[in-house]
């Protein structure tokens, strides 16, 4: 397995474990527009050169906003969530961010489970803020 920086050659592979793994996905466009951007970051684990795993977030200045943390089922619970995790914190630590923000759907109890390992707190709710499911998003932080 190897860990590294993802850019837009890598769109391809990115757009299918987003469609794969999340319910609400982001367009490939999305993906393009993003994967161009400064401030966004992409990191991903790659297996035999296909994409398994990748965490994205934005730095805006002394904060930052982890988007996805993303790992196809067939590899979860195999430890590439906090590796990911691990590595955007270290990324974001050495620009000088100060609270890193996060949401997550109230019934995804592994991913709170790894984000409270990792120091996060609940912050608050955003109501019905899922319109695929309707469901609550736990806004969470981690100061460094």
């Amino acid at each position: 397995m190897r860990l590294r920086a993802l850019g837009p050659k890598d769109l391809d592979q990115i757009w299918v474990l987003e469609e794969t793994v999340f319910s609400l996905s982001w367009s490939k466009k999305q993906l393009a527009t993003f994967l161009g951007e400064k401030q966004v970051h992409f990191w991903g684990i790659e297996l035999w050169e296909q994409l398994i795993a990748y965490i994205s977030w934005i730095n805006l200045f002394e904060q930052a906003e982890i988007w996805n943390v993303a790992v196809l089922p067939e590899y979860r619970r195999q430890g590439l969530g906090s590796c990911l995790l691990q590595k955007a914190l270290s990324c974001l630590q050495r620009d000088g961010v100060k609270k890193i923000f996060l949401e997550v759907r109230e019934t995804n109890l592994p991913a709170q489970k790894l984000y409270l390992k990792f120091g996060f707190l609940f912050q608050g709710r955003r109501k019905k803020y899922y319109p695929d499911t309707q469901e609550d998003a736990l806004i969470m932080l981690k100061e460094i």
